[in-house]
């Protein structure tokens, strides 16, 4: 079962992630405590369409990375360290872009990926957390209502058929999507098992697929 494995809160930009067993959160705003909650999180004043209450990152992605920086000599970063608030296992985050789910009993919906930067490189220094975390970052959301998020509460997709975990898979004749940029990301109808070119963004977006093939995994395939 999906479920959080790590929630942390910082008070202010580049003040070390405080780990908690149980937070706060308040719909529109975000974790008690926590920088973004008071919108003074380092993006808070960007213009934006999307809300940046909370941030995700799955312990795959976390893992990955550090798997990538030990082969290149680099010291691995802490799951605190990585800044995001709320560390998840068992799911896609990217799947969850678009769409409304539960953590517990607080209502979510994912709004855009991360970006990550040189601040976690900064805080805690250690080098290369944008250059490993790029594409593996996690995803902001929007708090939509008041209640406790808990280490170990599960994670529920509203309205929809269920959460679905990436999976590693090897097919022919697949196609890039260069709207998502120079390192393409194979997607996966769910309905018919073919891919679906047409539908480059939409996995992201929750529109139109259930599978999202996330760079975490070992999704890039050759043509």
């Amino acid at each position: 079962m999906a479920s959080v494995v790590g929630l942390f809160v910082a008070s202010a930009i580049g003040q070390p992630m405080q780990t908690c067993t149980s937070v706060r959160a308040f719909a529109g705003r975000g974790l008690e405590g926590d920088r973004y909650e008071r919108g003074e999180g380092s993006y808070s004043k960007l213009p934006r369409v999307a809300a940046r209450h909370v941030s995700l990152i799955a312990c795959e992605a976390i893992e990955a990375a550090n798997r990538e920086l030990v082969q290149r000599g680099l010291i691995p970063f802490e799951a605190n360290e990585t800044r995001r608030n709320i560390v998840v296992d068992g799911i896609d985050v990217y799947g969850l872009l678009g769409k409304e789910f539960r953590i517990g009993a607080v209502r979510l919906r994912g709004s855009e990926p991360t970006r990550p930067c040189h601040l976690p490189s900064a805080v805690t220094g250690k080098m290369g957390f944008a250059e490993a975390y790029r594409d593996r970052g996690g995803v902001r959301a929007e708090v939509l209502s008041d209640g406790i998020i808990s280490i170990g509460d599960p994670i529920k997709r509203i309205n929809g058929a269920g959460l679905l975990l990436a999976q590693s898979v090897s097919l022919r004749g697949a196609r890039p999507c260069p709207e998502l940029g120079a390192k393409p990301t194979w997607q996966l109808n769910a309905r018919t098992s073919q891919f679906d070119p047409s539908a480059t963004w939409a996995v992201h977006c929750g529109n139109a697929l259930d599978i999202g093939f996330s760079p975490y995994q070992s999704t890039r395939l050759s043509r």
